[in-house]
């Protein structure tokens, strides 16, 4: 009966926007700038940038700049001020290499403008001698590790002044950004077994970190940015790799964590803090697309996961083509994980393949509009009201 009025409801409930793929190899991975420009990055290298404007998306800027394919990209407001128009976007890759770039979005045209930054190092692609304003720098983090054999999976910022660096050998890695004098190794957790695929950050009242790492072996672990840099908890999220990681907060120190892995399921934590401690797991509850009473669904890898609000709704992604709209109801109390409810209730297939990640943009006027990336770009718009909560899909006129 499920699947009966995904089919016959899906068309009302999803709009489409699909772009061609932008003259450029497989999309790995793609973040959002401010609310209507996002940036991706290419197996093949490149970065480009691209600003909705009337309905579509344009392209602004494309620059070759990564020795290898870009896996990792990172985004936050400069000076911790999210009105403020410019950004600090860092991205990553192979050979422990992170660059970084200020982004300014300008005028009603929100086109933006890249400022080079070197990292650490003077290495160059592209160039020869001094690069100019315009010409890129690649800047190895070699000098702050002790091999180059290394790929920079995931990054994310804690705050303007703190990048995390989740990597291939097993690290995680917190560093202090001192913008064109580089990036100072500032701690790094102990390393793990398997390759570490995902990091996220949740800032915490004090001004210290909360860091997760989600590895290539299933396992998720959470560490504290206080004097001793601690593990406080770690679980077996999946059982394969996680491929995705995404947290909004439920309440003051107290974070919802939605989880997809190569195993095809979607799982859901609760963790809270008091200060700069993390306490403990408050539910728990994991749920397999292979499993589902969806008879469409088909196994796959989840590769993004968006929590749109906290007050129950998921959007996901996978490696199969597919959209996935997802409620979830997570009860108060430390032993309700037998009462957590995750289930789907929408899907639609895309026009796109192999994708690999998921932004959601957020305008003004609160409506949300997801982008997929693969082999191609492919956006939908929807809306939650705010009285309801409900999520619409509608078309954009």
């Amino acid at each position: 009966m499920l699947a009966f009025l995904m089919r016959e409801n899906i068309r009302e409930l999803f709009a489409q926007k699909p772009f061609p793929a932008v003259a450029s190899s497989v999309i790995n991975v793609a973040v959002a700038i401010g609310s209507e420009a996002i940036a991706i990055g290419c197996e093949d290298g490149n970065l480009i940038f691209l600003v909705l404007s009337n309905q579509s998306f344009q392209r602004t800027g494309r620059k070759i700049c990564h020795f290898s394919s870009i896996k990792s990209l990172a985004v936050t407001s400069a000076n911790n001020n999210p009105g403020n128009n410019k950004y600090l976007l860092a991205f990553g890759g192979g050979r422990a290499t992170i660059c970084l770039y200020e982004v300014v979005l300008q005028g009603k045209e929100k086109r933006t403008e890249l400022y080079s930054v070197k990292i650490s190092s003077d290495v160059t692609v592209g160039t020869k001698g001094t690069p100019g304003p315009r010409k890129p720098w690649t800047c190895s983090i070699n000098e702050c590790l002790d091999t180059s054999e290394c790929r920079v999976n995931s990054l994310k910022f804690l705050s303007p002044e703190i990048l995390v660096a989740a990597c291939s050998d097993g690290f995680l890695r917190v560093f202090d950004v001192l913008g064109p004098d580089g990036l100072d190794l500032k701690w790094q957790v102990e390393p793990s077994p398997a390759a570490v695929l995902k990091c996220q950050v949740l800032p915490t009242l004090d001004g210290c970190g909360i860091f997760l790492a989600g590895s290539s072996d299933g396992l998720l672990r959470v560490f504290t940015d206080n004097k001793e840099q601690q593990k406080v908890l770690e679980w077996i999220g999946h059982s394969a790799g996680i491929t995705a990681i995404d947290v909004v907060q439920r309440a003051e120190n107290c974070w919802i964590v939605a989880t997809g892995g190569d195993d095809n399921a979607l799982s859901l934590a609760v963790i809270s803090a008091n200060s700069d401690v993390l306490s403990s797991t408050n539910t728990f509850k994991s749920w397999s697309v292979k499993t589902t009473t969806n008879s469409q669904a088909t196994a796959c890898q989840i590769s993004g996961v968006r929590i749109l609000s906290s007050s129950g709704k998921i959007l996901s992604v996978g490696l199969d083509q597919r959209f996935v709209l997802w409620d979830f109801e997570i009860p108060d109390g430390d032993n309700a994980v037998d009462q957590v409810i995750l289930r789907p209730v929408a899907f639609r297939m895309t026009n796109i393949a192999d994708i690999h990640d998921l932004v959601v943009l957020q305008s003004d006027d609160g409506s949300l509009g997801a982008v997929a990336v693969g082999q191609g770009i492919e956006w939908i718009r929807h809306e939650i009201p705010p009285s309801t909560g409900a999520v619409q899909f509608t078309q954009r006129v």
